[in-house]
């Protein structure tokens, strides 16, 4: 679009230049006729009577070797007399600037074609040094605070919800495409992720810089076990959660984020693992 101007002048010149090769033909007989008028007006010779045409069945056909008409050979001279010699010079000017006018648009095409190129690799080195990075954090899970000793019985559940916010802290926009989020009830981590074949849920959350979303977990369900285990003591409740983005680029990256509860100060802390912590 930026030579779309140059582009239609080019097309412009060649058109006026190809409709100035017609003009001159229709001059020059408009100049000649005057000419032959002030002739036949100046010398008016005696009227001839036509000469006597046999009629058509005495005429004689041409024979092998002898011309047909001389009509073929007077157009030729002509053409090629020196009177149709500017008009030959306009048609050649007129295919010289057909030449140059494409050639032009060659010239142009290769320049866009250029600039093209060159913004899409200004724009990937953009994403890469100010690329976008997505994190985790102000993780909350209903009724898990509860499941000590120290809370009436009545008001513990197996039933947990919860939520989560999601924040684009790069600085290019993002798009959020999958979400992986669970709760780990367990002694420690193991080497093999526990949400490692979980498929999660496909979304498409667009994240500009700086931009963050709440996601709700919608449903937790504990075994009656694991939930006696977390009033005991003897288990740790872990949130592990993992999100696919897309940068402009198309380059998928993943956070993966992975707290573990303190029942002490009834918050998730930050487990210092690169296996279930990292962000790419």
């Amino acid at each position: 679009m930026r030579y779309s101007i140059r582009a239609l002048r080019a097309w412009l010149i060649i058109g006026l230049l190809g409709m100035a090769a017609s003009p001159p033909i229709q001059e020059r007989q408009d100049v000649h006729a005057p000419q032959k008028h002030q002739q036949s007006t100046t010398q008016t010779p005696p009227p001839a009577l036509p000469p006597a045409t046999p009629p058509p069945c005495c005429q004689s056909a041409p024979g092998p070797n002898q011309p047909a008409s001389t009509n073929q050979t007077n157009n030729w001279h002509k053409a090629t007399s020196p009177d149709t010699w500017s008009t030959w010079a306009l048609v050649g000017v007129g295919f010289g600037a057909i030449i140059v006018g494409l050639w032009t648009l060659w010239v142009i095409h290769r320049q866009t074609t250029a600039i093209e190129q060159q913004a899409g690799i200004m724009e990937r080195q953009t994403v890469l040094a100010y690329r976008p990075k997505i994190v985790i954090r102000n993780i909350v899970i209903h009724g898990l605070e509860k499941l000590d000793r120290q809370t009436p019985m009545n008001q513990w559940s197996t039933d947990l919800t919860g939520f989560y916010t999601v924040a684009n802290v790069g600085g290019t926009p993002t798009t959020v495409r999958r979400i992986i989020d669970g709760a780990w009830v367990e002694k420690g981590l193991p080497m093999e992720r526990p949400d490692r074949s979980n498929v999660g849920r496909t979304v498409n959350i667009p994240l500009a810089p700086g931009e963050s979303i709440e996601i709700d977990f919608g449903h937790i369900a504990l075994t009656g076990e694991d939930a006696c285990d977390l009033i005991e003591g003897k288990s740790i409740a872990y949130f592990l959660g993992r999100i696919e983005y897309i940068d402009s680029s198309k380059i998928v990256r993943e956070t993966s984020a992975c707290r573990t509860f303190d029942p002490k100060v009834k918050h998730f802390i930050r487990v210092d693992n690169p296996d279930y912590e990292y962000s790419d």
